[in-house]
């Protein structure tokens, strides 16, 4: 199976233990875009990849769990350093008032 939701990972892991090697040991996509993007994109670019930050914007609070799995493999830093949810987003949008129809700052 292959999943995308650490939390449906977690549910199978508490609740059928014995389906765990049924699990897809992929990372999910957004873990996968941070280990390509501190990885081969800072070797083709000449950066240094502990100096870029890697955001996620996702739907669920779930993902800023999944990278600090202990069975994801990393190379010692995490692949994504902070998730917002979209909900967070629209809400830091919201406050700095940037409408989007015109593309400009309202304030």
């Amino acid at each position: 199976m292959t999943l995308c939701c650490p939390g449906w990972v977690k549910f199978v892991e508490h609740n059928y233990p014995d389906m765990i090697n049924n699990l897809s040991t992929c990372k999910s996509p957004s873990e996968m875009q941070g280990t390509l993007i501190k990885g081969y994109f800072a070797e083709k670019m000449k950066i240094n990849s502990e100096s870029i930050v890697v955001v996620s914007i996702m739907p669920c609070v779930g993902k800023r769990f999944e990278g600090k799995r202990e069975k994801l493999p990393n190379s010692g830093m995490n692949d994504v350093d902070y998730v917002l949810t979209t909900r967070e987003l629209a809400q830091m949008i919201k406050e700095v008032a940037i409408d989007f129809v015109n593309c400009i700052c309202i304030n």
